[in-house]
Parts: C-alpha cells; sequence; structure tokens
C-alpha cells in the first residue's frame, strides 16, 4: 500500500516510517499539513495517517482539504492533545470530518498496524 505520513514529530515520523517499510509498504513522509498536500497533488495515496497538531497547516485542516480535493482511500488521525485542545476532542473532530480511524498518542504500534491491514 502507499501511505503517507504527516507529522512534525521527526523521531515519530521516523519510527512510523521504518515500521511500516518493514511491513513492505511504500511510505512517503512529510512535516505538515502544507507539505502534505503537495505530496497528494502529485500522487495518490491508500492511506494518510496524520498527525492533528502540526505547524503551517494542521492535521484537522488537511482532513477537510483531502476530503474535498483528493482521493484517499483511508485517513487515519492521531493527537495526543494540545497546550489549549485536549487530544479526545480534537480526534472527536477528526472522525467528525471523515478520519476513518483515530489513535491516541501514545498508541500501541499493534493499533497502527491493525489500523493499516483493515484497508489493506
Amino acid at each position: 500500500m502507499k501511505i503517507l505520513i504527516a507529522d512534525d514529530d521527526p523521531t515519530l515520523l521516523t519510527f512510523l516510517e521504518k515500521v511500516l517499510r518493514d511491513q513492505r509498504h511504500d511510505v512517503h513522509t512529510c512535516t505538515n499539513g502544507k507539505d502534505a498536500l503537495k505530496c497528494l497533488k502529485h500522487s495518490k495515496y491508500d492511506i494518510l495517517i496524520t498527525d492533528l497538531v502540526m505547524p503551517e497547516q494542521d492535521g484537522v485542516q488537511l482532513i477537510v482539504t483531502v476530503h474535498k480535493l483528493h482521493n484517499v482511500k483511508h485517513i487515519i488521525a492521531m493527537s495526543g492533545g494540545s497546550e489549549r485542545l485536549q487530544k479526545d476532542l480534537l480526534l472527536e473532530c477528526a472522525g467528525k470530518l471523515g478520519a476513518h480511524t483515530v489513535l491516541h498518542k501514545p498508541f500501541e504500534i499493534d493499533q497502527l498496524l491493525n489500523a493499516v491491514r483493515k484497508v489493506a
């Protein structure tokens, strides 16, 4: 599967990329929603995995734009919250806006792999 991951945490981004590549997925990464949209304009992805709190453009805006402009089969939203917003509220909003799966950070890697397997 072709997967795009958007997250501003470089350590997590590298880890998720490695785990998903080890599962034989074609993985691309970016550090914010704005860069994710650039990737989506040039290529289609089976899965978008996005953090909800990022600079430049957050994951909530990204989800809304992806549903309007792009064909992504499955969206997985993840969040640990922010100083101003609780992660439960952010993830609930993401679900209502079109995320198919939501993950509370920190999450077990098996939770992510199960979400990916469901759409494989």
